[in-house]
């Protein structure tokens, strides 16, 4: 299974603590995000083409990500037609407080849990609730199977 994971350059720290996260997964899913593209390489053509690849999108929901007018105007329209056409699916990771439940991707349910964000004081720590996100994943790779 291919996941493209969108974030924020400022979220760089949360991405790479999911990834760390997922790498008990290793054998059976293909990460991809912008840090992958080499140098050299035409970024636009290579951020569309791994979202039109992938199986999954991760979205890491900040208010950096939603201030990011390329994640705005570029990548969740791709990603909602790729839904809409059922060629993906979009998982909004909602990471910290932000104002996110009325934007176009509020209608997919989110991780870790109901919406409640990685920071929230719900979780005895930040890993139990990338841990939700992980089970997430893992019931995706379940279904498609």
């Amino acid at each position: 299974m291919k996941i493209f994971i969108s974030y924020s350059k400022h979220d760089l720290a949360h991405k790479d603590t999911l990834l760390k996260h997922l790498s008990g997964l290793r054998d059976r899913i293909i990460t991809w995000h912008d840090r992958d593209i080499l140098a050299g390489e035409d970024w636009d053509k290579s951020i569309k083409t791994a979202l039109m690849e992938a199986d999954v999108v991760l979205y890491l929901v900040t208010h950096h990500s939603i201030a990011t007018e390329y994640i705005y105007q570029v990548e969740l329209p791709l990603i909602a037609q790729r839904c809409e056409d059922k060629q993906c699916r979009l998982i909004p990771v909602i990471v910290d407080y932000c104002d996110w439940t009325e934007l176009d991707f509020a209608k997919f349910n989110a991780l870790p849990e109901k919406g409640i964000s990685i920071t929230d004081k719900k979780w005895v720590n930040e890993n139990e609730a990338w841990l939700k996100v992980v089970e997430g994943v893992k019931a995706i790779l379940k279904e498609m199977n």
